[in-house]
């Protein structure tokens, strides 16, 4: 059995406040797998911080553990097709993942172009350009 793309947010005053409050979700989720035969990979997990404010974004102070095992900290993660960054303001990456997949599936058509009729393309566009853009 596989837990796969779970997601927990805790929110907190400081980045202490959040850090004991996730310490202590890890534990219960440590407890929840082991009472459920389940195994977490620590490798697997990781933690971002977000904060409003660029220039307070990382801090390396801020470690979650479970079982006494650190967790890794980004500065941004894939979640679902969206990218978050730990910069709230930073929409770049989102921006830049989008056009490039964009760029990848106009190459795509317009190679295939070449040997299909309109209403392929048509097709090919609304398959592999549209889902990234609504």
């Amino acid at each position: 059995m596989f837990a796969d793309d779970c997601n927990i947010v805790v929110e907190g005053s400081s980045s202490v406040d959040v850090q004991t409050k996730l310490d202590s979700v890890a534990e219960s989720c440590l407890a929840w797998a082991s009472t459920s035969c389940l195994i977490l990979n620590n490798a697997k997990t990781k933690t971002m911080l977000i904060r409003p404010s660029k220039r307070t974004c990382f801090d390396d102070s801020f470690v979650v553990h479970m079982a006494g095992n650190p967790f890794v900290n980004v500065a941004s993660a894939k979640i679902l097709g969206i990218f978050l960054c730990s910069d709230i303001g930073n929409a770049n990456l989102t921006v830049d993942y989008t056009c490039k997949k964009i760029d990848t599936a106009l190459f795509f058509i317009h190679n295939a172009s070449k040997f299909v009729n309109s209403r392929v393309v048509s097709l090919l566009c609304n398959a592999f350009v549209k889902p990234h853009i609504y």
